[in-house]
């Protein structure tokens, strides 16, 4: 996960042959982080990428740190497969 100044982000992750990148907006509520994946990754009818929306994010230390489960399911939606939860 990248943070930028201007309140962008990049988060990048892969499992075997998915690899993906998502990028958005990122704000603080509540002491919280909040992200908004960009429209391209969420209205994609073709690949699955993971809403780091349906979550808040803690501050640690020496990081952040989802508060519930990441659906990190991405990947082609082909009969299910390369789908994880």
């Amino acid at each position: 996960m990248i943070l930028e100044k201007n309140n962008r982000f990049t988060y990048k992750s892969g499992l075997g042959g998915c690899q993906t990148e998502v990028k958005g907006t990122w704000t603080v509520e509540n002491k919280k982080l909040k992200f908004t994946n960009d429209k391209e990754f969420t209205d994609n009818g073709t690949i699955l990428y993971p809403d780091l929306g349906l979550t808040t994010w803690t501050i640690k230390k020496t990081g952040i740190k989802p508060d519930g489960l990441l659906d990190k399911g991405f990947c082609f939606k082909v009969d299910k497969l390369h789908r994880k939860r």
